[in-house]
């Protein structure tokens, strides 16, 4: 493994990441929103981490003009890419929120932005030694309505159901990566990290915050959130684990909805449609 890029890399579960494979000297490639978050995070990895090489590009997930030309300056760079992961998630904060280019929020920085990432980055991946792209998911995809007329939640939106269909989002699309690429080599997983003890969702709703503050005592860290996305970063994964849902580093059966093929196509087909300006 060479050169991972991790999305969301400056805190929570994408910090540890980064953390984790700077201190075994890898080239990481943090994809970020906020400059001033984001560089001191970089820097004082840097400095732990001599020997790794830590790079930061800014963009908003949210933003797939702004993912467009993130990947453009990727591309340009033509380095490969032996691991994505497409950490970075959000919950919506009350009131169902659209982006300026029309898209429901969280689905567009769930969903939308990975799935663009990915597409015009699966040269570079392909083009490496590892060939692998993780997608951070959730036990939260049980709880999507996947109405397949209404993605973006027009009607009936609350911020867990918009949530659920983002990471429902992220293992389908895992499973139709595997099923696309698989055959050029490419290993795609999706997984759910657990109850992470980070700022995760403190800009949601009373509710939302009530909620996750109960919660909290059954929380795990964010290293052991991360324990999983390095396991199958590092591990040789045997044919049958492709394209598979883990949990605590193993694979998890999820959702009846997940594991529907004409979803997972769907799925594929609608976001190439919706996303059609950016590809």
């Amino acid at each position: 493994m060479g050169h991972i890029v991790i999305t969301g890399a400056n805190s929570g579960i994408g910090k540890a990441l980064l953390n984790y494979f700077a201190s075994k000297s890898h080239e990481v490639t943090m994809v970020c929103r906020n400059p001033q978050k984001a560089k001191p995070v970089a820097r004082a990895v840097q400095h732990k981490f001599p020997r790794a090489t830590i790079n930061l590009e800014l963009a908003d997930l949210s933003s797939m003009e702004q993912v467009k030309a993130l990947t453009d300056r990727l591309i340009a760079n033509n380095q490969p890419i032996d691991v994505l992961i497409n950490n970075a998630g959000l919950i919506g904060e009350g009131d169902r929120q659209v982006t300026s280019e029309g898209f429901e929020v969280s689905f567009a920085v769930n969903h939308l932005a990975p799935f663009l990432l990915t597409h015009h980055l699966m040269p570079l991946i392909l083009n490496s030694d590892t060939k692998k792209v993780i997608n951070v998911a959730s036990e939260a995809h049980r709880l999507a309505p996947f109405d397949k007329n209404d993605l973006m939640m027009q009607s009936g939106y609350t911020e867990l159901k918009s949530y659920g269909n983002g990471k429902l989002a992220n293992i389908l699309h895992a499973k139709e990566l595997q099923n696309r690429f698989g055959e050029e080599g490419l290993q795609a997983f999706s997984y759910h990290p657990g109850g992470v003890a980070s700022n995760f969702a403190k800009n949601s709703s009373t509710f939302m915050k009530v909620a996750m503050f109960l919660v909290r005592p059954f929380f795990v860290s964010t290293e052991q959130g991360a324990s999983t996305g390095v396991y199958l970063a590092e591990k040789e994964m045997h044919k049958e684990d492709l394209g598979q849902y883990f949990d605590k580093s193993k694979r998890k059966s999820p959702s009846k909805k997940a594991r529907d093929v004409e979803n997972q196509q769907f799925l594929w087909e609608e976001s190439v449609r919706l996303l059609k300006p950016f590809l």
